[in-house]
């Protein structure tokens, strides 16, 4: 099986399987270990117009999403975005970097020895032939696609997923940010309005996300019940103040506008994301290492959809269950792997594009645990 590299990919296994049970079930007697997370989100990049979008799954485990042009969107354009050596032709990729921006595009023709000059490559509007492949996104930032086709597409992203909370420093003025997570989470979810860093009250910080199916923008501030207009401490959208809009989704990027100082800012994973990566038992075998992951995207030639792997070696001592997680109720296992393995490697798969999202995590025990003593 031919494994090619993800600028387009993703992961969740299989979240409607029939058999899938609910992943709280306990492991009461077993030592267990849980290997790190991975995911995927499908992104809809709007026609004609301008998506705000961020890489929420990161290169490595270690869950850092800072990644160059080369890495977000493949050194041959992978992602596929509109090329052209013309860049009011082609797709463009704006970037912050501080208070300028750099608007990448993908030039696809060798014109090194015509007037144009340039070579096969990432470039910047301004940049000339300079290749700004190894440019670098900012870590916590969102960045916007500016496209040029005539109707919606989408992109995927995907690689290991984050456990621990979202930490940023905002400024002044407007701030284009990342989720963090590859799974929706709603405003209330996210504890942003708790954040030293963000001023509350309706003369407070505004929060702008950008909704998919318009493209327009929806502004939210959290109310303080001691000002005017009193309304209960809540989120509250611009225009629809009386309603609670707590359980509005952020979107895969989205902007603060701070009015005041600004500072630390922080947005937390779903509950579920936290807990051992381990768990031993008093008297009981220490559990197995975590297998290794890689997560893939490879495109079937029999339908040309890209689907998702998850690949691992395998331990012939180790059973393997794999769980994904849903935000309304928690881990489900949707399959187990019970030695004899018949490869030395395993994995599990899943077709994206009619997915939007999915995390998943492989859980090792012993399959014969060695029994603890008897008591005395």
């Amino acid at each position: 099986m031919t494994r090619k590299n993800t600028y387009f990919a993703g992961l969740i296994l299989f979240l409607l399987s029939a058999f899938a049970v609910n992943a709280e079930r306990a492991y009461s007697q077993t030592s267990y270990s849980t290997s790190d997370y991975v995911g995927f989100h499908v992104e809809t990049i709007k026609a004609n117009s301008f998506t705000h979008v961020a890489y929420n799954v990161s290169r490595t485990p270690n869950g850092r999403h800072n990644r160059s042009i080369n890495e977000a969107f493949g050194p041959n354009n992978e992602i596929g975005l509109v090329a052209h050596p013309y860049w009011r032709d082609a797709d463009i990729v704006w970037v912050k970097y501080g208070d300028e921006w750099i608007q990448f595009y993908y030039n696809d023709q060798d014109l090194i020895n015509d007037p144009e000059g340039l070579s096969v490559g990432w470039k910047g509007v301004g940049w000339g032939d300079t290749d700004l492949g190894d440019y670098y996104i900012p870590e916590t930032s969102g960045f916007w696609i500016e496209s040029k086709r005539s109707e919606d597409y989408v992109v995927a992203f995907s690689g290991y997923v984050r456990r621990l909370p979202m930490v940023y420093r905002v400024t002044r003025g407007f701030n284009s940010l990342n989720r963090g997570y590859p799974i929706p989470i709603t405003l209330d979810q996210s504890l942003i309005h708790k954040s030293s860093g963000f001023k509350r009250g309706i003369n407070g910080d505004i929060v702008w996300l950008q909704r998919e199916d318009t493209g327009k923008y929806d502004q939210y501030y959290y109310s303080n019940k001691k000002e005017f207009p009193f309304l209960p401490d809540g989120w509250r959208k611009i225009g629809s103040e009386m309603d609670d809009a707590g359980g509005d989704y952020i979107p895969s990027a989205f902007a603060i506008q701070v009015k005041h100082r600004g500072g630390r800012v922080t947005l937390h994973p779903p509950v579920d994301f936290v807990g051992k990566k381990t768990l031993t038992r008093v008297g009981i075998q220490p559990p197995p290492e975590p297998p290794y992951i890689t997560p893939f995207i490879e495109v079937w030639p029999n339908d040309l959809q890209p689907y998702f792997y998850a690949y691992w070696y395998t331990n012939q001592k180790v059973k393997y269950t794999t769980e994904v997680y849903e935000p309304w109720s928690g881990w489900f296992t949707i399959n187990e792997r019970v030695p004899p393995h018949p490869k030395p490697s395993t994995f599990d798969f899943a077709r994206i594009l009619s997915l939007r999202w999915g995390v998943a995590r492989i859980i090792s025990e012993w399959s014969n645990p060695i029994a603890p003593p008897d008591e005395k």
